[in-house]
């Protein structure tokens, strides 16, 4: 699949698969009689969620980068979502009773 879309395609359903799955962790916490099969849904969205936003941005890197600057911008993309985005999370503000 991810090869007969674009990338941009790609990319949008990954976000859009992101957003989907927020929503449905986010709308457990009220509904508890749908919790189980909200929280389940949403784990089983990460796949494509993975699939679709970070392998389908590695395969444009890889595609659009020539040959001496293709590890430095993979790695550029590997620092960005496994280092500065978890460490930028720690810096969000705690809301009160969470």
């Amino acid at each position: 699949m991810l090869s007969r879309l674009d990338y941009k395609k790609n990319i949008f359903i990954g976000i859009l698969a992101s957003a989907i799955r927020y929503f449905l962790f986010a709308g457990s916490v009220d509904s508890v009689s749908m919790q189980t099969f909200m929280v389940s849904s949403a784990i089983l969205l990460h796949g494509i969620c993975y699939d679709f936003l970070f392998i389908a941005g590695q395969f444009y890197v890889d595609d659009e980068a020539n040959e001496r600057m293709r590890c430095a911008a993979q790695w550029l993309i590997a620092f960005i979502l496994w280092a500065w985005a978890p460490l930028s999370a720690l810096t969000l503000p705690v809301l009160p009773g969470g």
